[in-house]
């Protein structure tokens, strides 16, 4: 059986160096990318069992989507709460919490 890969897609130095001193402790064969294009050729190459997205400013498209099983870090549903200061955002507009009622 094969290593099983995964994908880290994040943008800023911050994010490369912890991915450099984590991803070293995990199981499996792991991969950086920070740019869209960077990932799609990844894409192209691999099949990661997941791709996480810890910081990314860019839509993923639904294609990534629907193929892959992604994970998203964000403190609400997305698009809403999205921005460049987001819990500062929802506090301004008066929300109390992060969760939105269905």
């Amino acid at each position: 059986m094969s290593e099983l890969s995964y994908i880290v897609a994040a943008k800023g130095e911050w994010n490369a160096k912890y991915y450099e001193q984590y991803s070293k402790k995990q199981k499996g064969i792991w991969h950086f990318v920070k740019t869209p294009d960077e990932l799609n050729n990844l894409l192209e190459i691999i099949t990661p069992r997941y791709i996480f997205f810890p910081h990314w400013s860019w839509i993923v498209s639904d294609e990534i989507i629907e193929e892959y099983e992604c994970i998203c870090f964000h403190m609400t549903d997305l698009p809403f709460g999205r921005g460049g200061s987001p819990l500062q955002n929802l506090i301004i507009q008066g929300y109390e919490t992060t969760i939105r009622s269905r």
